[in-house]
C-alpha cells in the first residue's frame, strides 16, 4: 500500500507492521463542523483500514486545550478555559460516536503535558535554535536550513509573508514557543509556571512534544486538514528535527477542504455546518457515507442535494445487505439446495487494489456497488455459500468504512415458526386472510417482519 506524502509530492509505499499516526485534533471553543468530521473520518477510515491488512496502530490525536479563541469564550461567559475546553471535548466525542469515529489510542490534552513542553523548549534553547526575549521564547527558523520544504516555500519566498513585524524578534518569520501570560489568561486561569516566568505554550510546539512523547521519533504518518500544512506543519517538523536530528515523520498526510458553494466551510467564514445540526438532519452513517465519497485529497462540496444523493446510495446498500441476508436465512432455513456460483476473488482484490492506492474510498465503494448490483440481479439463483461469503465481505469492508456498525444477522426459523409459516402460506392460497393477518402479528410480536414475495416468504427485524 501506499499513501500520498505532502514533502515529497510522492506516494510512498509502507511496509510497516506497526504504524504509528498522529493526528492534529480540534481547538474545543465551540461546536465542531463538518470540516473536522472529514478529518476525523478520513484518518479513522485509515486506521481502520490499515487494522483490516493486520497492522497494528497506534492513533494519537490531541486536544489543543489552551488557546486565544477558548481564552476569549472563557472570559466572555465568566468560565475558566478548562471549563470551556472540557464542555466541546464530550460534545465533539458525541459527535465522532454518531459518526463511527473510534476513539483513539491516545487523546492527550496540551494542560496535561506543560512539563514536557518546557523540557522541549530548554533543549532547543540549549542546541541554538531558540531564543529568549523577556519572558517569552521563539524558535529562530534560520536556524533550520530545511524549513519551507514541507510547504515547498523558500525562506525567501516567506520574507514575503505579511507577517506582522516584532522588534524583539531576531527574524521576522521566528514564532512563539512559550508565550507571557496577558491579562485574560489570569482571567480564565489559563498560565502555568516555567523557566521564562508564567505563561503558555505556543500552538506549534505542543504538537510536537505530543507526537514524540507518545509516538516516538520517527514515526510513520502525520494527519490533519490541508490548511495546516503552513505554518503549523511547516513549523512542527522544524522543531522537532531541530531537537532530534532526523526526519520526524516518514509520510505527511493531509485530507483537502469541505466545502459550501465553493468556499471552505468554516467558522471565519461564518460558513459552517455544525456536526450537530448535519446529524439532526441526516442519520450519522449516511454523513460518514457522504464524506467518504470523494478521495480524501479532493475538495468535497457540501449541498443538501449531494447530501440526499448519498442517502439514497447509502439506502441502496443498506437494502443490498438486507436482502442478502434473508436470503440466507430462507436458504438455512429451508434447506434449499442450488448450484450458481459466483467467484468472489476478484471483489476482494478491487477494494483492497482500491485502498492500497492512497485510500481512495469513492473507488472502493464504486467497487462495492458494483459487485452489490451484480449480486441483486441474481439473488435468488446464487447457492447459500456464495451467498454467505458476500455477505461476510460486504461486512467486512463496511466495517473498514465505519458503515453498518452492529449489523445484527438475521436468524434461522425455529422448527415451530416454520410450521407457522407453512400454515400461513396455506391460509394465503385459500384466501383466510384474517388466519394469514393473524398468524403475521405473532411473528411481529417476536419482533419478526414477514415480506411476501414472488420467489416466498422472506423476513427481516423490525
Amino acid at each position: 500500500m501506499r499513501f500520498f506524502d505532502t514533502r515529497t509530492s510522492s506516494l510512498v509505499p509502507l511496509f510497516e507492521d506497526r504504524v504509528r499516526i498522529y493526528v492534529c485534533g480540534i481547538t474545543p471553543y465551540d461546536f465542531s463542523h463538518l470540516g473536522h468530521a472529514r478529518s476525523a473520518v478520513v484518518f479513522d477510515t485509515l486506521r481502520r483500514y490499515l487494522e483490516f491488512r493486520g497492522r497494528e496502530v497506534i492513533l494519537v490525536q490531541n486536544y489543543t486545550d489552551v488557546d486565544d479563541k477558548i481564552i476569549k469564550r472563557a472570559v466572555k461567559e465568566g468560565k475558566t478555559a478548562k471549563e470551556i475546553a472540557e464542555r466541546f471535548i464530550a460534545e465533539f466525542e458525541e459527535d465522532m460516536k454518531a459518526l463511527n469515529v473510534k476513539k483513539p489510542t491516545y487523546s492527550p490534552r496540551v494542560t496535561e503535558n506543560i512539563p514536557e513542553i518546557v523540557s522541549f523548549i530548554e533543549k532547543l534553547l540549549e542546541k541554538g535554535h531558540a531564543y529568549q526575549v523577556d519572558n517569552e521564547v521563539y524558535f529562530h527558523v534560520p536556524s533550520f536550513e530545511k524549513y519551507g520544504e514541507l510547504s515547498k516555500q523558500s525562506l525567501e519566498e516567506l520574507n514575503r509573508h505579511r507577517i506582522e513585524p516584532d522588534p524583539r524578534k531576531k527574524d521576522v518569520k521566528d514564532f512563539a514557543l512559550w508565550k507571557s501570560a496577558k491579562e485574560e489568561d489570569f482571567i480564565a486561569k489559563a498560565y502555568f509556571n516555567s523557566p521564562w516566568g508564567l505563561g503558555r505554550p505556543g500552538w506549534h510546539i505542543e504538537c510536537s512534544v505530543m507526537s514524540s512523547k507518545f509516538l516516538g521519533v520517527p514515526f510513520e504518518i502525520h494527519g490533519g486538514g490541508r490548511d495546516l500544512i503552513f505554518p503549523h506543519h511547516e513549523n512542527e517538523r522544524a522543531q522537532t528535527y531541530a531537537l532530534f536530528g532526523t526526519e520526524p515523520v516518514k509520510i505527511w498526510m493531509h485530507n483537502d477542504f469541505l466545502k459550501i458553494s465553493g468556499e471552505k466551510m468554516s467558522k471565519s467564514l461564518g460558513n459552517i455546518v455544525r456536526i450537530r445540526d448535519a446529524i439532526a438532519k441526516h442519520r450519522g452513517e449516511v454523513l460518514r457515507y457522504f464524506l467518504l465519497t470523494a478521495h480524501y485529497r479532493s475538495a468535497l462540496n457540501y449541498s443538501e442535494t449531494e447530501l440526499e444523493k448519498a442517502r439514497k446510495a447509502y439506502e441502496y446498500l443498506r437494502h443490498s445487505l438486507l436482502n442478502v441476508d434473508m436470503e440466507i436465512a430462507f436458504l438455512k432455513t429451508f434447506d434449499c439446495q442450488r448450484t450458481k456460483t459466483f467467484d468472489l476473488r476478484s471483489f476482494e482484490n478491487e477494494f483492497i487494489s482500491a485502498m492500497d492506492d492512497d485510500l481512495n474510498t469513492p473507488k472502493a465503494i464504486a467497487t462495492i456497488h458494483t459487485y452489490a448490483n451484480v449480486v441483486n440481479k441474481e439473488l435468488h439463483n446464487f447457492n447459500l455459500e456464495t451467498l454467505e461469503r458476500f455477505l461476510e465481505m460486504m461486512l467486512n469492508f463496511f466495517s473498514v468504512l465505519g458503515l453498518f456498525e452492529g449489523w445484527k444477522r438475521i436468524r434461522v426459523l425455529k422448527k415451530e415458526e416454520v410450521e407457522l409459516l407453512r400454515e400461513r402460506e396455506f391460509a394465503r392460497k385459500s384466501g383466510d386472510f384474517e388466519k394469514a393477518d393473524k398468524i403475521r402479528e405473532k411473528f411481529r410480536e417476536k419482533g419478526i417482519v414477514l415480506l411476501d414475495t414472488k420467489w416466498g416468504t422472506r423476513w427481516r427485524y423490525e
